[in-house]
């Protein structure tokens, strides 16, 4: 994609440091990168800050806007365990979108 012209924008924090970076024009071609998107964002996600729908709104919202794309990273287990435990998650179908998992040929 950095071949086709995208920019990239690397997120290893916080769900609005994503929203302020991506841009509404569709012109501007971006990617987003959102390392560990769940590990990061935990805490708000288990207290009543609204986070859960903060990432559903901010996911919604580059699928809306033309030349962006988001790649979130996360384990499987956390992924699956959110899926389960949050009716938003559920419901977005997150992690049927487009899945990809990444497996160690080596063992820990």
């Amino acid at each position: 994609m950095l071949a086709k012209g995208f920019k990239l924008v690397f997120i290893d924090d916080k769900i609005p440091d994503a929203h302020n970076l991506i841009a509404d024009d569709p012109e501007l071609k971006q990617v987003v990168f959102f390392d560990d998107f769940f590990g990061s964002n935990i805490y708000e996600i288990l207290n009543p800050r609204n986070s859960e729908s903060a990432l559903i709104s901010l996911i919604e919202r580059v699928r809306s806007l033309k030349n962006k794309y988001l790649i979130l990273t996360s384990r499987t287990t956390i992924l699956k365990q959110a899926e389960y435990n949050y009716d938003k998650f559920a419901r977005s179908r997150l992690g049927a979108v487009s899945n990809y998992e990444v497996q160690s040929l080596f063992e820990i």
